[in-house]
């Protein structure tokens, strides 16, 4: 049973993250920057001057605002963790240097994607009976869609598969990349001599 779940779990990861995630990956990012004018290049300078300026402010935040470094401290502790560093130095060891030069054209499509669903919760998110703001792709979703009925199921499997993502998928693979590498290291850095050969 395990390897009949392994092999489907395989071939659904060969299907999903290949050609047809590279294509919605880098079609989404060129279609926002295109409708953006660029946002990611013509604003970079606005955005880094507001966030630096942001961490030295010391007047206090209005009702649901928070500073821009804060922002930006929360959005990146949500989107940052070893697979981060694990996944770019697994990129180098199997394409080679030129791997980071797509990785450098992933992010400036994804700033201009991030930039768009970060507005895109900022514009429907709602106000609760206790004055907190609540937002998020459901939100977006059920506010933002004329077809109500679409645009909660929409939402619901969204909501359903983050926390299925969050607590099964995620947290199994840190804890395995983690262990993996403490293993390697422990047994006569095996690790470290899988780099420098694949590399």
């Amino acid at each position: 049973m395990e390897a009949i779940i392994g092999i489907i779990l395989s071939d659904l990861g060969t299907f999903l993250f290949g050609p047809i995630m590279l294509a919605v990956f880098f079609g989404v990012g060129l279609y926002f920057t295109i409708r953006l004018r660029g946002i990611q290049f013509t604003r970079f300078g606005a955005a880094f001057r507001e966030v630096v300026w942001n961490v030295e402010k010391k007047s206090d935040e209005g009702v649901g605002q928070i500073r821009s470094y804060k922002a930006l401290a929360t959005a990146l502790s949500s989107c940052v963790g070893n697979g981060n560093i694990v996944g770019v130095a697994y990129a180098i060891a199997v394409g080679g240097p030129g791997a980071i030069f797509w990785m450098w054209i992933a992010a400036l499509g994804g700033m201009a994607t991030k930039f768009a669903e970060i507005a895109l919760a900022m514009h429907y998110r709602i106000q609760d009976e206790e004055g907190n703001f609540r937002g998020g792709v459901m939100y977006i979703l059920t506010q933002g869609m004329k077809k109500k009925t679409i645009a909660k199921i929409l939402g619901g499997a969204f909501a359903v598969f983050t926390v299925f993502v969050s607590f099964v998928s995620c947290g199994a693979l840190q804890v395995n990349t983690i262990s993996s590498a403490v293993s390697g290291l422990a047994s006569g850095g095996t690790v470290i001599r899988w780099s420098s050969s694949a590399a």
